[in-house]
């Protein structure tokens, strides 16, 4: 019997700070430790998943100041076997601007030689603000005209 009071030992102990029945009741403390268990393998992986959006988004903040697209950043830092993360190319972007600069231009010369090779469409926008600034034609148009022109907006633009 020294086996099950063990287990129940753990698993009270694991329900430690639990309210009602929950932390000191065997039966009840058993469902709820294992759906705390999955809350926490769950959120641990939410908690990358995060972290990786966050990077995404701030290296694609510092590339956009260079006049570069975040792909097109990856992607020729890819080609030029560059080996940097998202995690350590968002802190250089954050803490070290110059340093980001340099790995952003080694970017865009890649980048260059790859359009120059047909590798890339030249009409890719490349420029800081190319979507904003189409996005405000929609709006203008919508303003004016409906969301018929708009669809035609987003043509033009």
């Amino acid at each position: 019997m020294a086996g099950g009071r063990f287990r129940h030992k753990k698993i009270i102990k694991l329900a430690k700070g639990y309210r009602g029945r929950g932390k000191n009741v065997y039966s009840v403390a058993v469902n709820r430790v294992e759906k705390a268990l999955q809350h926490a393998y769950r959120g641990r992986r939410l908690k990358r998943r995060n972290y990786r959006k966050l990077w995404i988004q701030q290296v694609n903040a510092g590339a956009r100041l260079h006049g570069i697209r975040y792909k097109d950043l990856i992607h020729s830092l890819s080609v030029a076997d560059i080996d940097l993360n998202r995690k350590v190319l968002a802190d250089l972007a954050i803490t070290e601007p110059y340093s980001f600069k340099a790995v952003a231009e080694t970017a865009r010369v890649v980048a260059a030689r790859r359009r120059e090779a047909g590798e890339i469409a030249s009409d890719a926008p490349t420029v800081p603000g190319a979507r904003a600034r189409r996005s405000e034609v929609a709006r203008r148009a919508f303003v004016e005209g409906g969301a018929e022109t708009v669809r035609g907006a987003w043509r033009d633009a």
